[in-house]
């Protein structure tokens, strides 16, 4: 079994010094995708022997991905998205996907975070649209219904599983046609594991971990702006599964939230107005088949550390 890793580093040299640790062997390339960055990678990919990918644009998460995997060096059997400020060694991708079962699409490992505790989001449940719209009516994001886990068992089956490191058969991600362009940050990886199930299973292993250090991959983007990307992001994406009557319910939790939201946050109140808008459009176009691929727009933004 052999893997390609693609890592996507948005402003992320320095915790790419801190914290990723893959390194190139005979069964495993890295591909380091530069997303537009104003920082220099080229000393981890010198460190990683990766082959290095430049856009002069930030394409964001999924697009990232795609290019990463287009330029890869040798077609591997199995392609790894790993976040540049994940930690896991080339021998355990390699165990982890000599060890899936036949029938997987998708494989993650368990992932701690810097207390050591398991995070959450690694096994979960695919969201209906009464839950993603409550997750903005509560006025916190709340994350997805989890699976638990059964004591004992390797492989567990889930509907969703992390994007900061998922594995993935690379004929199953072919078939699926890689991410969407149309998603520019977050909800790519709910996205992805949806369609692949239609070609195998996703799986945990929890014989094999990761360390997160989470949200330290992009530096200098501000709360509030990942916030109105999410909203960007959630709303696009129940465009997309969800019939026009939930979605418009998403969209409307969505903007009740972000108002709530906005009251304590000045930073946010900025993007209220051209949030309204864009969601509208966006959906619309991704409802009629006629999606444009996402680019940076509220990540673009000027930064603001009001809160």
């Amino acid at each position: 079994m052999s893997v390609t890793v693609v890592t996507v580093a948005y402003n992320s040299a320095g915790t790419l010094a801190e914290c990723y640790v893959t390194a190139a062997s005979d069964s495993v390339d890295v591909v380091l995708v530069d997303n537009g960055s104003d920082d220099d990678v080229r000393p981890a990919a010198q460190r990683l022997g990766a082959t290095l990918v430049r856009s002069e644009l930030n394409l964001g998460f999924g697009r990232g991905c795609n290019l990463g995997v287009e330029n890869a060096p040798t077609r591997r059997d199995w392609v790894a998205f790993v976040n540049p400020d994940l930690t896991i060694e080339a021998s355990d991708l390699i165990r982890i996907v000599e060890d899936a079962p036949a029938d997987a699409a998708a494989v993650a490992p368990r992932i701690v975070g810097h207390s050591g505790d398991d995070l959450g989001d690694v096994a979960r449940v695919s969201p209906t649209w009464p839950e993603l719209a409550l997750s903005w009516l509560l006025g916190r994001r709340a994350p997805l219904r989890q699976v638990e886990v059964t004591p004992g068992q390797r492989h567990q089956p889930v509907d969703v599983t992390s994007g900061a490191c998922l594995i993935v058969r690379r004929d199953a991600f072919d078939a699926v046609g890689g991410f969407p362009q149309w998603l520019f940050f977050n909800s790519e990886d709910v996205w992805l594991c949806d369609r692949l199930r239609a070609h195998g299973r996703v799986y945990v292993d929890h014989g094999a971990s990761a360390r997160h250090k989470k949200l330290s991959s992009s530096r200098g983007v501000t709360y509030d702006q990942i916030l109105a990307e999410t909203a960007r992001a959630e709303s696009a994406y129940a465009a997309d599964r969800y019939p026009t009557p939930a979605w418009f319910a998403v969209y409307l939790s969505i903007m009740l939230g972000v108002l709530v939201r906005a009251v304590p946050m000045k930073g946010l109140r900025r993007f209220v107005k051209p949030l309204t808008s864009r969601l509208w459009h966006e959906a619309a176009a991704i409802r009629h088949g006629h999606p444009e691929p996402a680019g940076a727009v509220f990540v673009g933004w000027p930064a603001t550390r009001e809160a």
